[in-house]
């Protein structure tokens, strides 16, 4: 679902950024009379989808925070960070444009900020609660994106390419590096006895 909402995220913001770049350029023909609605009804969209993306993985997070797990390394934490913030250097080059020459434009603006913030803030919290925590109802993997993969949804578990790939029943595929979380060695064994008890193949 958070995959989805990013994606969805991600094409308002660009798709507000061309529709503002052709209200900017009217010479192009195009005559935008509802851009002022747009201005509108985009940004809170947005917000819509940042508050239920927002509510959920802080949720998730709350969860999980007191139960033992694997914590997340530095290498991990960074790839996180990086996978997190990339659509920021989209966002904070468009936002300055759109303040310099859209005037109905601060609104959105205004939207964009609260997400890089809030986006910022989960990381720089989640950098001590990031985690994998295996138990028998599920195996649960908590970084920027927060997977909760129960086990009889899991098709198999391979340990290869210096990680883990699990492959969902629904053909999802999730893979994890095993530099991401502290101490590979015993999250593999946990993870593949906890796998055999649920009778999922294991490829090593």
């Amino acid at each position: 679902m958070n995959r989805f909402l990013n994606l969805l995220s991600n094409v308002l913001v660009i798709g507000f950024g061309l529709l503002a770049f052709l209200y900017h350029n009217q010479d192009f023909g195009i005559q935008l009379i509802i851009f002022k609605e747009i201005t509108f009804f985009f940004p809170i969209i947005l917000l819509l989808i940042w508050a239920f993306k927002s509510y959920s993985r802080w949720r998730k997070v709350k969860l999980t925070k007191k139960k033992e797990g694997f914590k997340i390394s530095k290498s991990g934490w960074i790839k996180a960070f990086t996978y997190e913030t990339l659509p920021f250097f989209i966002f904070i080059p468009l936002s300055i444009m759109l303040l310099f020459y859209i005037d109905q434009a601060h609104f959105f603006v205004t939207v964009l900020y609260i997400l890089i913030v809030e986006g910022l803030f989960f990381l720089f919290i989640g950098k001590k609660v990031f985690k994998i925590i295996v138990n028998d109802q599920a195996l649960i993997i908590i970084n920027n994106q927060q997977y909760f993969l129960f086990w009889d949804k899991i098709k198999y578990i391979s340990f290869q390419q210096k990680g883990m790939l699990i492959l969902m029943k629904t053909k999802r595929q999730i893979y994890i590096a095993e530099s991401d979380y502290e101490d590979f060695k015993t999250w593999k064994e946990r993870i593949k006895n906890q796998a055999i008890l649920k009778e999922i193949y294991i490829q090593n």
